[in-house]
């Protein structure tokens, strides 16, 4: 087994994936700004030229289960299908081969990482790397890349799934990308929870080692889905599930500035997120006053411009939120969807907290300041600040940024 040493972030958080212009760090230290051109990357691609964006699933069917009970309860699309013949050919494809990265998220700070890493020194036929960095993200792809690694488990926090994606969907050479397997090593790990495995690392991680010495097909499930990238023109794009802007992009570095102060006993954890969230909402339905308008423009695959001063927005790809809301009522099945509210929104308590659910009503109206949409491209116009891909900062260069699918990946539970 390897094991890559790196030091620890003292924020415990995942690092930054990849760049697009300047990334700032956060925190009461955050990391100084650095630009794009300084770090190697790939040539630009996916959502900065809308020539070569690869094709991708819509999102009604990117779910795909291998239990033969579900499969025979539907008919078979060709996604199911394909996911199925994969599938057979990993289990025929023996001994299949899994190569383990580990980033630096909140619950492998706090002692995961320790017992990951133990069981992990049991099985040296598993390779295994802490990464700091997306430069350890790619020297560690690139080997498992040439050992020919089938499934690769990432233990860690929503950055660092949101690297190990960038990486796979920028520099992975071969046709097809291995499987992923999530397991919750994070703080809010809200990718984890749409696409993730289940329960503890140590026992996920047992679960999937004993699936691949004997893969059954009929106790996996294949989930498939879209990745945003994330760029501005000129610049690689970072990839990831779940952009917030406005509201989240502030209450993240509020929230992060929070949790690093706090000296009461778990505040440093997702607790700590929800009662700084709480407060701040709270303090938003009296007064209005805990963010600051966000000034933007922004168009959905070439339609708009929608051009105010937004309290908040936010587009994903992933079909679960954290704490299970789903603030996106259009019924649109394009694989990016995207709601903005207005500064100047009204009919919050009848409509807009009834819309965090999904569920529309009457109130729920762009007269009334609630926008939906779903898309493939979205250009965001974005003169000051900057938005939160996965928990992570991205500030736009020249105020320009692109949204658009960069790629499908398909992860595996068991």
């Amino acid at each position: 087994m390897h094991v890559t040493s790196v030091r620890r972030s003292p924020l415990g958080e995942s690092p930054v994936c990849g760049t697009t212009g300047a990334i700032e760090g956060h925190g009461a230290n955050p990391a100084p700004a650095r630009a794009l051109a300084h770090r190697p990357h790939p040539p630009p691609m996916g959502p900065m030229d809308a020539e070569t964006e690869p094709a991708a699933k819509t999102r009604d069917s990117t779910v795909v289960s291998s239990h033969a009970r579900e499969l025979s309860a539907q008919p078979e699309t060709a996604l199911q299908l394909s996911a199925r013949e994969r599938l057979h050919r990993i289990v025929k494809a023996r001994p299949l081969r899994i190569g383990v990265v580990s980033g630096l998220g909140y619950r492998n700070v706090k002692g995961s990482l320790e017992r990951t890493s133990a069981h992990l020194r049991t099985l040296p036929d598993i390779p295994h790397h802490v990464v700091e960095s997306p430069e350890d993200v790619s020297t560690t792809l690139d080997s498992y890349e040439a050992a020919g690694v089938d499934i690769i488990g990432v233990s860690g926090g929503d950055g660092t799934v949101s690297m190990v994606a960038t990486h796979l969907l920028t520099r992975w050479k071969s046709p097809t990308p291995p499987l992923v397997a999530v397991l919750r090593g994070g703080r809010t790990n809200m990718t984890a929870s749409d696409v993730g495995m289940k329960g503890n690392q140590v026992g996920a991680l047992k679960r999937l080692l004993a699936w691949t010495e004997n893969p059954d097909i009929d106790a996996a499930s294949l989930i498939e889905r879209p990745c945003i990238g994330v760029g501005s023109p000129g610049h690689a794009p970072s990839c990831g599930f779940f952009v917030g802007g406005g509201a989240i992009y502030q209450g993240s570095l509020d929230t992060w500035r929070f949790r690093d102060a706090s000296k009461v006993p778990g505040m440093r954890t997702g607790l700590g997120t929800a009662a700084n969230v709480a407060q701040l909402v709270g303090k938003h339905l009296w007064s209005r006053s805990a963010f600051a308008p966000t000034d933007a423009t922004f168009t959905v695959d070439g339609e708009g411009p929608k051009e105010r001063s937004w309290c908040v927005f936010m587009a994903t790809t992933l079909n679960r939120l954290a704490l299970g809301i789903d603030p996106f009522w259009s019924g649109n099945t394009e694989p990016i969807r995207m709601t903005a509210v207005a500064q100047e929104h009204k009919k919050l308590l009848r409509g807009g907290l009834v819309g965090v659910w999904g569920r529309r009503n009457r109130h729920l109206t762009e007269r009334n300041g609630y926008y939906t949409y779903g898309g493939r491209r979205i250009h965001l116009a974005l003169p000051e600040g900057g938005v939160t891909l996965d928990g992570e900062v991205i500030k736009p260069v020249n105020g320009d940024l692109r949204m658009g699918v960069a790629g499908n990946l398909t992860f595996i539970v068991v």
